[in-house]
C-alpha cells in the first residue's frame, strides 16, 4: 500500500472513530439524561420523558406543561419548588403515569392552591410539608395513597372538593393514608372518607382540632386507625347521628382521645379485634358505648376510657333500656386503668363485670381518681360480680354514722376484691353534691378534726375492720382508694402491703395502722398531701412502719406520726 493510501485509511478511520463517539454521546444523553431547561423549568430527559428538577421563575401561577422540549413531563422531582413563593401551582394536560418526589412542594410559604394531576397514584411524603398557607388541594380520583406527612402543619387547608363547605373528599381509589399525613390541619373542618380506604395510620389527624364532621359511609373498608389518629380533633358524633366504622377491627393507641366537644357516642362493631391504650380517653362529654353483642373482643389496651368523666353507659347495642352496664361477654381481662376517673359510671346503671372476666387490672375501676375538679355527682347504682364469675365478688359494707347520733346514714359503699378476700381491687363509694365545709356531710362521710379521732360522735371509717374482712385481707392493691373523700381510714393488722398510688388525689389524711409490719412507699399516699398524720396502735410489734415513714420524711414528705392508745369508732 503507498503512502498516500495509507493516509486516506487512516483519515477515514479517524473521521469514522469521531462520528461513532458524536453518536454514542447523543445516545447516551438521550437515553441517560442531560440536565437543561426551558422557560423558567430545569428538567432532564429520558428517552422520550423529562423530568422536572427546578424551578427558577417568580410567578404567582405555575402552570406544570405536560411537554417539555416535545418530551412527555413524567415526573417532578422531590424537593423541586421547596421554599418557593408560588402561591398557585396548576397541573394542566394529559400526563399519564405521572409520579412527584418526596417534598416537591415542601416549605411553601405562599402556597394557597394545588391543582394535582390526573395519573398521579401517590402524594408522597412530605409532599406539602408545613405549607401553612395552603387552602385548597385538588386530589384526582387516580390518587392511591397519601404518604408519611404529606400535608404535615398545612395550617389553613380546608378542602379538595368544589367548596369550603365539601371539606376535604378523599378520591374514590384511595387505600391508605400515612402517619402524620394531615397533622396539625386545624382549618380542616369536614372529612369525607371514601368506601376503598382500608387505614389511617398513626398520627394522621392527630391535632386538626377544628375536624368536627366525619362522613363514613356504609360501604367502607377501613379497617385500621393508628395510634392517635384523631386524637385532639373535633368530633361529633351522637346517638342519632354515629360515626360508624362498618368493618373496623383495629383501634390504636389513643386514636380518639381529647375530642372532649361533641364526641358523646361510638358504636364498637362485631369485627374490632384491638382496642388499644387510652383509645377514647379524656373523651369528656363521651356518655354511651355500644357494642355488638357477638364481637370477638377479649380483652383492650390499659386506659381506655380514662377520665370520660361523663360515661354513663356501656353495653350491647340492642340491650333493653333497663340492662346493666357491662363489657362485651366474649372479654376475659380489664386492663389497668379503663374506667379510671369515670366517676359517673354508676350513676344511671349498676355496672356487673362479667362472668369470663379472670383478671383486673390495677385501677381498672379506680372511679374516683379523675383530673377534673367538679366531681359533684352521685353514684346512685352498684358495681356488681357476675354469680358465675369465679374470681372476684363485692363485699358490701355498713352504713355511716351521722353526726351527733348512732343512726346510719342510707349512702352505699362497697369493695371490689379478689374470691379469696385476699387482695382490696378497688372502694365503691358515694359522691354528693354537698360542698364541704368543717365537719359537713360529703360523700357519704364526715370530715373530722384529726385532733378529736376518739370523739364517738363522728363517723370514724373504721369499715375494714370486720371479722370477714379482718380475717383475710392481706393486700390492698394500687389505685385501690384514689381519689376517695373520706379523711381517715384503719388498715387492720392482717394487711402487709399496700399498692402504688393507693391513695392517688384521695382526702386520706389519717391512717391508722393496726400493724407496724406493713409495706408501702411514696407513691401510696398522694404526694399534694401536705397534712398527712400516720398512728400506729400502741403494743404493735416490729418497725416496718416507722421505717418507711422516717424515709419518706428524710426524702422531704410532711407526714406527721404518732401512736394511739384506742382506736377511733
Amino acid at each position: 500500500m503507498s503512502k498516500n493510501a495509507r493516509i486516506i485509511t487512516l483519515a477515514t478511520l479517524l473521521i469514522v472513530a469521531i462520528i461513532a463517539s458524536i453518536i454514542m454521546v447523543i445516545v447516551f444523553a438521550t437515553r441517560h439524561g442531560d440536565q437543561s431547561s426551558s422557560g423558567n423549568f430545569e428538567y432532564t430527559t429520558s428517552g422520550m420523558s423529562c423530568t422536572i428538577t427546578g424551578y427558577t421563575g417568580d410567578d404567582e401561577t405555575v402552570y406544570i406543561p405536560e411537554r417539555i422540549a416535545g418530551k412527555k413531563v413524567v415526573a417532578i422531582k422531590e424537593g423541586t419548588f421547596k421554599g418557593k413563593s408560588v402561591v398557585n401551582i396548576e397541573f394542566n394536560g394529559n400526563y399519564g403515569d405521572i409520579s412527584i418526589g418526596e417534598g416537591a412542594f415542601s416549605n411553601m410559604s405562599s402556597l394557597v392552591y394545588v391543582k394535582l394531576p390526573q395519573g398521579l397514584t401517590k402524594i408522597p411524603n412530605k409532599a406539602f410539608y408545613d405549607c401553612k398557607k395552603l387552602t385548597h388541594v385538588t386530589i384526582p380520583s387516580t390518587v392511591m395513597n397519601i404518604g408519611d406527612y404529606a400535608f404535615y402543619n398545612c395550617s389553613s387547608l380546608v378542602y379538595s372538593g368544589a367548596s369550603e363547605d365539601d371539606g376535604m373528599i378523599f378520591p374514590s381509589d384511595l387505600l391508605s393514608v400515612g402517619k402524620y399525613a394531615f397533622y396539625g390541619c386545624n382549618a380542616i373542618a369536614k372529612l369525607t372518607l371514601n368506601d376503598k380506604l382500608e387505614s389511617i395510620e398513626e398520627y394522621a389527624f392527630n391535632k386538626a382540632s377544628n375536624l368536627k364532621t366525619l362522613v363514613v359511609g356504609e360501604g367502607s373498608s377501613l379497617t385500621t386507625l393508628g395510634d392517635h389518629a384523631f386524637d385532639s380533633a373535633k368530633l361529633e358524633s351522637t346517638t342519632s347521628d354515629p360515626i360508624v366504622f362498618p368493618k373496623l377491627e383495629n383501634i390504636g393507641k389513643y386514636a380518639f382521645a381529647n375530642n372532649t366537644s361533641y364526641f358523646n357516642y361510638f358504636y364498637l362493631v362485631k369485627s374490632v379485634k384491638l382496642v388499644d391504650d387510652y383509645a377514647f380517653s379524656g373523651c369528656s362529654n363521651l356518655t354511651t358505648v355500644h357494642y355488638d353483642e357477638d364481637i370477638a373482643l377479649t380483652s383492650t389496651g390499659k386506659g381506655v376510657f380514662f377520665n370520660d368523666s361523663a360515661l354513663v353507659t356501656l353495653q350491647a347495642k340492642d340491650s333493653a333500656l333497663s340492662a346493666s352496664n357491662s363489657l362485651p361477654e366474649s372479654m376475659t381481662t380489664i386492663a389497668e386503668l379503663t374506667f379510671s376517673g369515670c366517676y359517673n359510671l354508676l350513676n344511671k346503671k349498676d355496672f356487673v363485670i362479667g362472668k369470663n372476666i379472670a383478671e383486673i387490672g390495677s385501677g381498672a375501676f379506680a372511679l374516683y381518681n379523675s383530673t377534673y375538679s367538679s366531681r359533684a355527682t352521685q353514684t346512685l347504682y352498684e358495681l356488681k360480680v357476675d354469680n358465675q364469675n369465679e374470681n372476684f365478688k363485692m363485699q358490701a359494707l355498713g352504713g355511716f354514722k351521722r353526726p351527733n347520733t348512732t343512726e346510719l346514714s342510707r349512702t352505699r359503699h362497697s369493695l371490689l376484691m379478689d374470691k379469696s378476700g385476699q387482695t382490696l381491687i378497688a372502694y365503691i363509694g358515694t359522691y354528693t353534691t354537698f360542698e364541704r365545709t368543717s365537719d359537713s356531710e360529703y360523700n357519704g362521710c364526715y370530715r373530722t378534726d384529726p385532733s378529736d379521732l376518739n370523739n364517738k360522735t363522728h363517723n370514724a371509717f373504721t369499715f375494714l375492720d370486720t371479722e370477714e374482712i379482718r380475717n383475710t385481707l392481706t393486700t390492698i392493691g394500687d389505685y385501690a382508694f384514689a381519689g376517695v373523700r373520706f379523711d381517715r381510714i384503719y388498715i387492720v393488722p392482717g394487711v402487709k402491703n399496700i399498692g402504688n398510688f393507693a391513695f392517688k388525689g384521695s382526702d386520706v389524711d389519717v391512717v391508722l395502722f393496726g400493724s407496724n409490719d406493713c409495706i408501702f412507699d411514696s407513691d401510696t399516699f398522694d404526694s399534694t398531701q401536705s397534712d398527712l398524720t400516720v398512728y400506729l396502735m400502741k403494743g404493735t410489734s416490729g418497725g416496718r412502719v416507722q421505717e418507711q415513714i422516717s424515709t419518706m420524711q428524710e426524702e422531704g414528705a410532711t407526714i406527721e406520726f404518732g401512736w394511739m392508745d384506742e382506736m377511733f369508732k
